[in-house]
This record gives structure tokens, C-alpha cells and sequence, in this order.
């Protein structure tokens, strides 16, 4: 019989197509006439036969030498369970074939399981023993998470002489084939270019795998792929202890071969044959078949489809893989290797772009090059039509050629028009891109203009900045903290040009401005219009409005006029009040006080309009300012003699006398208790006056003089209106407190609302300001007498769906209330003890308490566990020391607690059991908390974000923080995104499942104390013990509005309450209240008309126009607008 190859030298690359096509028992003799004696060559067909079908080797022996006698399994070569191999003992088998067997073993010290790869007794033949000294040579250099890890290679005397072991990485889990099995794609992405990452490892150590196949890749429970049997792969050219490949010499399983490996030239095999290989595994993951078709029996074909066929397309398999997908898998394939992806790396890198949403780098094939391929490989029957065509097409080149001048000639017209249209766009988006940046740059500089005090500059730079973009929430949250620090509610002009007088009534709803000319507007404040206009009483001094809605004033030439302010008519006159006449009206609207020139103080009745009481009060010049006690049963007097006295209206006895102020007394006001009295000034100094003691304290000293004082914000203040504006002063110890916003022009009258919630300001140019000094501001503060009372560590947290709040003190218990902030009951706890965290289960049927004795209870609160409803119905205990956090899973399943003995616990919810015991680095534990939607559990210790496996327990790699001190924690709602608050003022993002630093956030002048992501992830909540509260743009890392809520002692942990615009804050010492971000959104309303109309002239008509639109939208709305989020 004519051997293989005729005369020429045969090769096993010539042999291995004939013999595999063999029945199996004519093989032996086929091998035995060609192979003629030459057991190198033998041994090199038959490692060719297993790799071409990887069941080759394992299907035992076959009728005839077909493999050689040392390679053939022997069932006695499979060593006893117990058996021990250096410091392993064998436990059972995991796999065999023809070289070795690979055990489970277990090692003596370090304790673990270990994969034992040993070879076969008697068949360690030299190349044998190479490649397995080679193989363990090649995996000890590579150490990477997605490569089996090898932990010693030796010999040991087992009874049968020595054999050759190698101690590898047990991975307890599934081949790549069987692991994507029922998953996602996304998932079978994802671990694809995990392998990529271990292969690129490989390639940058000089190692060429050459065997990539899904059955050489292993995945373990945490779902890292690891990439095994590096016996076939290739070092660096001129690394000494490289097997020599021969050209036609097949090496790998050929179903995965590139088609330059399937060519059997080593010299053309580089990394990227192991792009190719991947890319098969990627196609196969995805389709469940292989991209090429190959058959056992049929060597010389199967070489050649691996080399010439194209794919079929994933996207005509599975619809779900069209587009991006498709793309990175075919371009992996690529026949050329110059159109492949050139590295693992990026093959790695487009794949997790696409799963992040980004363009991939890959791009289709063009159309031209797919006719090219097509073209080669129909060469011949394409030259034939070509020239067919050739012949055709001369006929009418001349026609076109004609045809095609004129049509050059009107592209390039059409050229230069786009080119032109191009121009002129990027020229309009680069002034767009600049106008952006100036206007958040002047954003930026108004914000800073106004933390430094120049309020009115910084108020202007702000509104313009938002005017030029009303939807832009960063102005907006900007324009928020400006009004935060600026309590301006509203702003307009009023129609008289000089004004006299202005009338506020009680409840700040109605304001009458009257003129020198006694041109009188009544004006609606909550909407900033004018209701209606009359002519007044000419040169009026001061009004005063009554509940009635009359006003009461007085004149110059020496009257008290009382008009109807709704009607625009007198209803009375006091006549012989005196000249240059000032006025003051109780309360109740009943009795009047007036002053004249010549020193006499006259008491009225009004609803009779008659004279009560004549009072001689002494002062030199004439009686300057008077005020009635909120009790009406005083009434003070100052006069241009520097002296303020206090008589008693009953008697019209003098009751006391405070002299020598610095300048005639230009206003009087009582505090609401009747026992201060604050006397402005017509020479730098106001002063308070204590009528139980009867010491006087001066304050404002460097405003000129002082015409109007008023008590404001619950009396916690006095401002003091001077010739630079208004400032305000701290009513206890009158130190300076700040300015509020600047005018542009002087303020020369200004008047406050009963309780002094409100404060009215005109200046010279007739720009009226309202100012809000509401004593809570936006905080609702949650209290209830049905409850003990709170007295420190207030702390509260809402339900997922924010429909119930829970609040603990040190009271023992815990308050339930609606998201309202409605109070619905008390569960009582133990008795008094300091509780530091508080969480709801997601159900909102279970409250957990942490406690400084170590305990965790929990409360049923709505009867769902029967026989408990309303109290602590479970105690868990574990921790030693205080528990400093507790906090419900996302599946609501769990809950875990965090104590400063450097422990976290894992609870059953519903049952109480332990589930596990964690411990931590570095001692103490502050904060815990739920990622990976529940997967994971994180705490925070001095040094160290503790992550452990919520299902296991087992410690998983930390956050890479460095060497900084942290203290707070959140998670964001996706489970993905981690905030770590540092001791260094700074807050640090990190990504939870790659373990990367994203970024820092820093402008805190303290340690962010707590924090909290929003219910839909996109902004960060930071506070600090002092009161600075810190919203944050999770994307673009921006803070967006920093408010100070202090004087309630350190600011305790806070949540978004979800469903809202509110969040909770607790505090340690006043209690727990719900704070409206939007609340400012009110003093943003009633600064928009006149703001725009103010700017106007420096935004352009198109701004102008948009502007217009939205302050309209905004007026329209009778609540507060909705944040533009």
C-alpha cells in the first residue's frame, strides 16, 4: 500500500487527516506502516488526534497499537483515596486521560483543598516530563485572579517510582461552556472579559496560551473565570526552555484555532491567535454553537473553513445580538490578523464599553471590504464577468465622463456650502461652550460674593447666571442657598416716588405705603401686586394698621386721622393731637398713643374716637417715638432730650427713665414680654433698655443714625435700620450677627409683622423687600406630647416608600409618624438609654433600635407578627459594648448591626437567628450598610471599609482608601456607587464591584458626619457635626447648595425621605425634623419679576424672551414650583 505523502518524509500534520478517518481498529496499523519505527513521530499523532477531538484520549484502548503502550490509561494507575503525594493526600479523582490524573487533594500546611495533577506511572518519557516541567514552569510565573495558581511541582515516590506531581488552585466550579448556561448576556459578557483580563496578564509576560477553549477554563462560585493547562503555550522568542514547534506541526484544539495557528506555522502565532481563541468562546457563549463547523474525520477541511469561512452572523442566531455585540464578536474573528483586535486588552475594553452604554471602538466591516474577500475568493469566475462588463462599459464611458464633469462641479458648490454651514456650527457651539462657562463661572463668583458678604453683588451675578437658563438645577440649588443666607421673600417697586410711611398689618398679609404726598397703595404681599390705590392724608409721619383694616396716622399739622385703607375713606379724626404728631396702637386695635412736639403724651379710645388721658412727659424738644406693651398697660416715650421713660396707662404715672443716650430717640419697641425695650437712635448707637433692671446696653455703633430697631425671628434678634442698611444683632448679647441683602439705594423706612416673622424695607428708589425670619425656616420639627420628651441623640430614618418616619432619643423608645410628619404612636421601649441608629424594614412592619447596652430590639408596628404589635418584641444580643448602627436589607430578609466592639451581625429578620458573625480591621465599627442589593455588607472602621459576602460571610477585598481616617458611609440605591466620609473634610466616591476610586468631594470645613444618597441615586446628602448640610450631583461631582442648620447641637444621621423633596435630620439636643429643600423655592418666586426686570437690558432679547416664559410659569404657580430635577 502506498504510504501517505509518497516519497516525501511524512509529517504528523500529513497523518493525523487519514487516521482520524479511520475506523479505530484499522489506526494501529496505519500508524505502524507510516509512522515505520519512529516513536517521536507516533506519540506526535496521537497528542494531534486528542487535541482535534478532546474525547480522543479518554475512550481507553483500542483494537491495535493505535496509542502508544506508555500512553495508554491503566485503571491501576489511579491512586487510593488516602494515598499521600509530598505533604498532599489524595481525596478522590477529578479528571484523567492518557499523561496524568488530576486529584483533589488536601494539603498539610497551609490547610486547603488543592488540585494534584500527577503523572501517569511509567510513561514520564523525556518530552512528557518537558512539557510538564514546562507547563508548571510557565503557570508559577503568572499570578493573576483568572489564572489557576500553582503551588509547588515536584516528584514523589509513590510505589511505582517516582512521579511528577503538580499542586494547583482547586476552583470547586464549572467549566466556561456549562457556567453560561441559562444566564444573561450581559452576565456571559461580563465573564468573557474577566478571561480577557487573564489572558492579557499572560501576553504581558511573554506567554501565548495557544489552547484557549472553554473546557480549559474553570469558573468559581464568585463567578472569576480561571484559565488553566498552560502545557501548549509559548514563551518569548529566545527564551531558552521553549519546545520547539515545527512548521506543520498542529498545537491546540483545532476547533479554536486561529486560522494562521491552523496553518501549522509557529512563526505566524502571536497573541493575537489568542484573540481568535477568545472570540470563539465569546460566539459560542453567546450562540451555543461554534462560528465554524469542524469535523473529527476530516482534518484537511476542517483547516481549511477555519481559514476561509465566515461566520454566521450572532444577530441571525439571536436578534438580541445584533448591533455592538455582533460587531466586537466578529471583529475577535477576523481572519487577518491585522483586523482583529490586536490585544486581549481591548478586546476586553470594547466589551465593557458596550456594557456601560459608551461607543465601541469596533466598527462593521465596509462594504467595500466584504466585496473584497468576496472577490478573492471567486477570482476566477469575477475575472470572466469583469471582462465582460469591461467591454459593455466602454460604450458609455464617453457620456459619462460628460455627465460627470457637471456633477463634480456641483459637489464642490455643494462642499463649500457645508463646509461653510460646518464652520459656522462649530463656531456656534464654541461661543455656546463659552457663554456656559462664563455663566457658570459667574455662578461660582456670585456664590462666593455672597458667603463674603457682598450679598447684593452676588445676588445679582447668581439671577443673572439663571435667567440665561431657567432649566439649569445648578443655578437653581445656587439661587436656593443665596436665600437661605438672604431671607429676602419677596421684592417689588411701589408708586410712590418719596416715601413717608409704611403700614404693615399683623399677620404680614397687607402693606400701606404712603407718599410725602400722601399718595397712598395698599399692596397684597403673599402675591406682590397692588390691590388699589388713593389720595391719603398729605405728609403723613407713621401708620399704623389695626385688625380692622383701618389706619391710624398722624400729621404735621397736628392731627390723628383714621382711614378705611379698603375703601379709600376717613372714618374719623383726632382733632388738638399736636403738631409734628407720632402715634403708636395697642394690640387690640382699641387704645392709641400720641406724641407731639410740645412734650405731651395724649391716650386715645379709638372705636370712639375720644380723649382719654393728657400726659406731661417732660421731654425736652418733644416727644420723638412712642410704643404701647404688648399688654397695653404701658406705654414708653423718647424724645430729642436723649431720654427714654416708661409710664403706666391706668395711672399716667412715670414708671422709670433711662438717660443719657447717645442721640435723640427715633423709635421705640417692646420685646413681647413687656421687660425690653430697644430705642433707636439719631446718633451711631441703638440701645436696649431692661425695665426690670433698669440697665441700659447700646449696640450698632458704627451705622450712623439708627431710625428703626425691631425685634425679629422669635426675638432671637434685633435689626437695626442705619444709614448702610439693615443689620441684625443677637438679642441676648447684641453682638453683630450680619447684613441682610443690599438695596442699591439707602432704606429709609422699614416696619415688622407682630412676632416678628416678617420685616418690610423701602428705599429711596421705592424697592420694597420682605423679609422671612420664620423662626424653623424649612424644617418641620416632629413633637408631640404624646410621646416623653426628646432630650438627646435625636435620630430618625424613613421607610423605603417614605410613607412612615421612626424617631429614637435617649427616651428608650421609638415614635412612629406619617411622612406628613403627623405624629400616630409610641412604642416603648425598656426604660431610658441612649439609642444611636434606627432603621425600617422594607415591609415598614418591623423597627430596629441600636442601643448603648449592646442590644438591638425590634418593634412590630403594624400587628403583623401576632401578639406583638406596638412593643419591642425581640432583644438581640451579641455585641459587647455600645451598637452604633443598624440597618434592614433591600430584601428587607436581613438586618445588620455594627458596635464598637469591632463586630458586625447578621440577623434573620423574622426569626431573630444569628445568620453570621463578622469580624472586622481596625477595631470599632461606626457605620453599616447594605451593597450589591444586599449581596454585600459594608462597615466603616477607623482606617478601613470593611466589605464581607452577605450570603457567605467571608471578608472581601476592601475599599482602597489609602491611609486615610474615615467615619461615614452610604450606599447608593443601586448597590454600586459607595460615599466615605473622611476625618480629612473630604468625601470619597468609590465604585463597590471593580473597588476604584471615582473621585473625592471636599468644601466641608469639618468631618462630613453622615451621609445619605437620594431615593433615585443622582445626589449625595453630607452634614457636619456644626450644622453645614451639603447637597452634592453624584455625576458631576459638584456640591450644588451648602445650608448651616445649627444651634440644636451636632447634626445626627439624615435620609432622603423618598417620594419627596424632604429629607430628615436629626440633632442632639432639639429633636428630629423634616427639612423641604424646596422651601426657598418661595423667596425664588417673589424675586423673579423684579429680577429679570432688573437684568433685562444685560440678557439679550432671545434670554429675555425665555426668561420672560419661565418667571411667567413661575408666577402662575399658587405653590411652590417644582424643582427642575
Amino acid at each position: 500500500m502506498t504510504r501517505v505523502g509518497g516519497t516525501n518524509p511524512p509529517t504528523a500534520a500529513r497523518l493525523v487527516g487519514p487516521a482520524s478517518r479511520l475506523p479505530a481498529h484499522e489506526r494501529g496499523a496505519f500508524l505502524d506502516r507510516e509512522c515505520a519505527g519512529d516513536a517521536a513521530l507516533r506519540r506526535e499523532v496521537e497528542e494531534l488526534l486528542g487535541y482535534l477531538d478532546p474525547r480522543f484520549m479518554e475512550q481507553g484502548p483500542v483494537a491495535g497499537p493505535l496509542i502508544s503502550p506508555e500512553l495508554v490509561p491503566d485503571p491501576s494507575d489511579v491512586l487510593p483515596e488516602g494515598t499521600r503525594i509530598g505533604m498532599y493526600t489524595v481525596r478522590r479523582v477529578l479528571g484523567q486521560g492518557g499523561m496524568g490524573v488530576v486529584y483533589l487533594a488536601e494539603q498539610e500546611n497551609p490547610r486547603r483543598d488543592v488540585a494534584l495533577k500527577v503523572v501517569r506511572a511509567g510513561i514520564a518519557s523525556p518530552s512528557v516530563l518537558r512539557r510538564f516541567q514546562r507547563e508548571a514552569g510557565l503557570m508559577g510565573r503568572l499570578q493573576h485572579p483568572g489564572i489557576v495558581q500553582i503551588f509547588e511541582a515536584g516528584e514523589a515516590e509513590v510505589g511505582r517510582g517516582r512521579q511528577p506531581y503538580l499542586a494547583m488552585e482547586y476552583v470547586p466550579g464549572p467549566t466556561l461552556n456549562t457556567y453560561v448556561q441559562g444566564r444573561s448576556v450581559r452576565e456571559r459578557l461580563e465573564v468573557v472579559a474577566k478571561v480577557c483580563d487573564a489572558v492579557e496578564h499572560a501576553h504581558d509576560r511573554g506567554l501565548i496560551h495557544r489552547d484557549l477553549k472553554p473546557g480549559n477554563i474553570l469558573v468559581s462560585e464568585s463567578g472569576q473565570p480561571k484559565v488553566l493547562d498552560f502545557g501548549v503555550a509559548r514563551e518569548p522568542i529566545g527564551a531558552t526552555t521553549t519546545l520547539a514547534t515545527s512548521v506543520g506541526q498542529l498545537i491546540g484544539t483545532l476547533a479554536y484555532m486561529s486560522p494562521e495557528q491552523a496553518g501549522a506555522d509557529p512563526s505566524r502565532v502571536d497573541a493575537r491567535s489568542d484573540v481568535y481563541s477568545i472570540g470563539v468562546i465569546l460566539y459560542e457563549a453567546l450562540t451555543g454553537r461554534l462560528p465554524v463547523r469542524v469535523r473529527p474525520d476530516a482534518v484537511a477541511e476542517s483547516v481549511r473553513a477555519i481559514r476561509e469561512d465566515e461566520p454566521a452572523r450572532p444577530g441571525s442566531i439571536n436578534r438580541v445580538l445584533r448591533g455592538d455585540i455582533e460587531t466586537i464578536t466578529l471583529k475577535a474573528l477576523e481572519k487577518d490578523p491585522d483586523r482583529r483586535y490586536q490585544t486581549a486588552r481591548h478586546l476586553a475594553a470594547d466589551i465593557r464599553r458596550y456594557l456601560a452604554g459608551e461607543p465601541i471602538v469596533a466598527r462593521q466591516d465596509s462594504a467595500l471590504y466584504v466585496l473584497q474577500k468576496k472577490l478573492r475568493r471567486y477570482r476566477w469566475a469575477v475575472g470572466a464577468g469583469a471582462a465582460f462588463i469591461a467591454v459593455v462599459s466602454a460604450f458609455a464611458v464617453y457620456s459619462i465622463v460628460q455627465a460627470q464633469a457637471m456633477k463634480v462641479l456641483a459637489g464642490r458648490e455643494r462642499e463649500a456650502k457645508n463646509e461653510a454651514q460646518n464652520a459656522a456650527d462649530r463656531a456656534t457651539a464654541a461661543e455656546a461652550a463659552r457663554r456656559e462657562e462664563l455663566r457658570l463661572s459667574n455662578l461660582e463668583r456670585g456664590r462666593l460674593l455672597s458667603r463674603s458678604g457682598d450679598a447684593g453683588e452676588g445676588e445679582a451675578l447668581l439671577w443673572r447666571a439663571h435667567l440665561q437658563k431657567p432649566d439649569s438645577a445648578l443655578s437653581h440649588w445656587a439661587l436656593r442657598e443665596y436665600y437661605a443666607g438672604v431671607p429676602c421673600l419677596s421684592s417689588f417697586r411701589a408708586g410712590p416716588q418719596v416715601v413717608r410711611t409704611l403700614a404693615l398689618s399683623d399677620d404680614a398679609k397687607a402693606l400701606v405705603i404712603t407718599g410725602w404726598d400722601g399718595s397712598t397703595e395698599v399692596w397684597d404681599l403673599e402675591m406682590s401686586v397692588r390691590r388699589h390705590a388713593f389720595a391719603g392724608p398729605p405728609a403723613s409721619q407713621r401708620g399704623v394698621l389695626i385688625p380692622s383694616g383701618l389706619m391710624v396716622t398722624g400729621s404735621r399739622p397736628g392731627a390723628v386721622t383714621i382711614w378705611d385703607v379698603r375703601e379709600a375713606s376717613v372714618r374719623g379724626e383726632l382733632a388738638e393731637a399736636g403738631a409734628d404728631t407720632v402715634i403708636a396702637v395697642s394690640r387690640d386695635g382699641l387704645l392709641g398713643a400720641s406724641g407731639n412736639a410740645a412734650g405731651e403724651l395724649i391716650l386715645w379710645d379709638l372705636p370712639a374716637q375720644r380723649r382719654v388721658r393728657s400726659i406731661a412727659t417732660g421731654h425736652t424738644g418733644g416727644i420723638t417715638a412712642v410704643a404701647l406693651s404688648p399688654d397695653g398697660r404701658a406705654v414708653a416715650t423718647g424724645g430729642r432730650d436723649r431720654a427714654a421713660r416708661l409710664w403706666d396707662v391706668d395711672t399716667g404715672e412715670r414708671r422709670g427713665e433711662s438717660k443719657g443716650l447717645s442721640g435723640w430717640v427715633t423709635s421705640l419697641m417692646f420685646s413681647s414680654d413687656g421687660g425690653r425695650l430697644a430705642c433707636g437712635s439719631s446718633n451711631w448707637k441703638a440701645s436696649v433698655w431692661d425695665l426690670r433692671t433698669g440697665a441700659a446696653r447700646t449696640f450698632a455703633d458704627d451705622q450712623g443714625v439708627v431710625p428703626f430697631v425691631a425685634y425679629v425671628k422669635g426675638e432671637s434678634l434685633i435689626a437695626a435700620m442705619g444709614e448702610y442698611g439693615i443689620s441684625l444683632y443677637d438679642a441676648s448679647t447684641l453682638a453683630y450677627v450680619g447684613d441682610l441683602g443690599n438695596h442699591g439705594e439707602p432704606v429709609v423706612r422699614m416696619e415688622v409683622a407682630r412676632g416678628g416673622d416678617r420685616l418690610v424695607s423701602i428705599s429711596r428708589d421705592s424697592l420694597v423687600k420682605v423679609w422671612d425670619f420664620s423662626s424653623d425656616g424649612p424644617a418641620r420639627w416632629l413633637e408631640t406630647d404624646q410621646a416623653p420628651a426628646h432630650t438627646e441623640l435625636n435620630i430618625g430614618a424613613p421607610s423605603a416608600d417614605g410613607s412612615l418616619l421612626a424617631t429614637v432619643s435617649s427616651s428608650g423608645g421609638v415614635e412612629i409618624w406619617s411622612k406628613e410628619g403627623d405624629f400616630i404612636r409610641y412604642l416603648p421601649g425598656p426604660g431610658k438609654l441612649g439609642q444611636y441608629d434606627v432603621s425600617i424594614s422594607q415591609a415598614a412592619n418591623l423597627v430596629a433600635a441600636a442601643a448603648n447596652d449592646g442590644v438591638i430590639r425590634v418593634w412590630n408596628v403594624d400587628g403583623s407578627v401576632a401578639g406583638t404589635e406596638g412593643r419591642a418584641f425581640r432583644e438581640l444580643r451579641g455585641h459587647r459594648g455600645i451598637v452604633n448602627c443598624v440597618r434592614f436589607a433591600p430584601t428587607g430578609d436581613v438586618l445588620a448591626s455594627s458596635g464598637d466592639d469591632g463586630k458586625v451581625f447578621l440577623w434573620n429578620a423574622a426569626t431573630g437567628e444569628r445568620l453570621h458573625e463578622l469580624a472586622g480591621q481596625g477595631g470599632r465599627l461606626n457605620r453599616v450598610r447594605f451593597g450589591d442589593s444586599g449581596g454585600v455588607v459594608l462597615a466603616t472602621s477607623a482606617r478601613h471599609v470593611n466589605v464581607w459576602d452577605a450570603r457567605t460571610g467571608e471578608l472581601l477585598p476592601p475599599l482602597p482608601i489609602g491611609d486615610a481616617d474615615v467615619f461615614s458611609l452610604d450606599v447608593s440605591p443601586d448597590g454600586r456607587t459607595v460615599a466615605v466620609g473622611y476625618r480629612k473634610r473630604a468625601i470619597g466616591l468609590f465604585d463597590l464591584p471593580t473597588r476604584t476610586h471615582l473621585a473625592d468631594l471636599t468644601g466641608h470645613s469639618e468631618l462630613p458626619w453622615n451621609l445619605a444618597f437620594s431615593p433615585d441615586g443622582t445626589m449625595l446628602l453630607s452634614c457636619t457635626a456644626a450644622g453645614s448640610l451639603k447637597f452634592w450631583d453624584v455625576a458631576s461631582r459638584v456640591c450644588l447648595a451648602t445650608f448651616r442648620d445649627d444651634g440644636h447641637g451636632w447634626i445626627m444621621p439624615v435620609a432622603f425621605i423618598p417620594g419627596s423633596t424632604r429629607v430628615l435630620v436629626g440633632h442632639q439636643f432639639r429633636g428630629v425634623s423634616i427639612w423641604d429643600t424646596t422651601f426657598f423655592d418661595r423667596h425664588i418666586r417673589g424675586n423673579a419679576q423684579e429680577q429679570l426686570r432688573r437684568l433685562a437690558a444685560d440678557l439679550g432679547e432671545e434670554t429675555v424672551g425665555r426668561a420672560k416664559d419661565w418667571v411667567e410659569k413661575l408666577s402662575a404657580v399658587d405653590s411652590r414650583p417644582t424643582p427642575p430635577r
